[in-house]
């Protein structure tokens, strides 16, 4: 994480590192600021998972609202291989307008 804050121009915060995004967040940023690269870090936010059952619209509104309440500039989101497009259509139409 701290060459992310050296070197990287996003950092995605991945929910599996059992590290709170909050803590990955602080040691990038401290890392940008130590090399002089405050403001040069974005954050990604997400999930490289597709979610899974029925109701994966409500799944991908709570990536969505977790994305800016956590003030990430980007985010990942996975679609399930078998409807693929037509998933990444209807987000696109729902969430992208």
């Amino acid at each position: 994480m701290e060459l992310a804050g050296q070197y990287a121009d996003m950092f995605y915060v991945p929910q599996w590192s059992g590290i709170p995004p909050a803590v990955s967040k602080s040691i990038v940023m401290g890392s940008a600021r130590k090399h002089s690269r405050e403001g040069q870090v974005s954050f990604v936010g997400g999930s490289t998972l597709p979610p899974k059952g029925d109701d994966h619209r409500a799944s991908y509104r709570g990536l969505v609202k977790a994305a800016e309440e956590d003030g990430y500039g980007y985010l990942l989101v996975s679609f399930q291989r078998s409807d693929y497009l037509s998933r990444m259509e209807e987000f696109a139409r729902e969430f992208m307008g």
